[in-house]
């Protein structure tokens, strides 16, 4: 019985892991992007431990298990990252090809701004991230 709690209770883990998680590791303004702990998943931890009465060992566990499920959906977050990229500068290639040449300048105007504000809003994120550290 005390096993298949357990075990019950490192799936709720996993599965919180993986809608909590935010990506960059908790980069989605501190709050996990949908009401998640977010950038506080130490206090997922605590929580766990205290709800669960978690012994030591298992706590030791629970933090190697959210760890790992961290990196690999920071590992294919980042493999999205790089496919949707590709994906998008195919499609504004093939977009810009069917364009006049004034279009063409106002369409790649457009990118310019588009990749400025990116920047900015990662600068501000990278920011809050800093901050929330401190």
């Amino acid at each position: 019985m005390k096993k298949a709690l357990i075990a019950t209770a490192l799936i709720g883990v996993l599965g919180m892991t993986v809608a909590f998680a935010g990506p960059g590791g908790g980069d989605c303004g501190g709050k996990g992007g949908h009401g998640g702990f977010g950038g506080h998943r130490a206090q997922m931890g605590e929580m766990l431990t205290k709800k669960l009465d978690l012994t030591a060992e298992q706590q030791t566990q629970v933090d190697a298990i959210m760890k790992e499920q961290r990196t690999k959906m920071d590992e294919m977050r980042q493999q999205m990252q790089k496919q949707m990229q590709a994906m998008r500068t195919e499609g504004e290639t093939k977009v810009a090809a069917l364009l006049t040449p004034e279009q063409a300048a106002t369409f790649q105007k457009m990118q310019d701004e588009r990749k400025q504000r990116q920047e900015e809003r990662r600068e501000e994120m990278k920011k809050r991230l800093e901050s929330d550290m401190l």
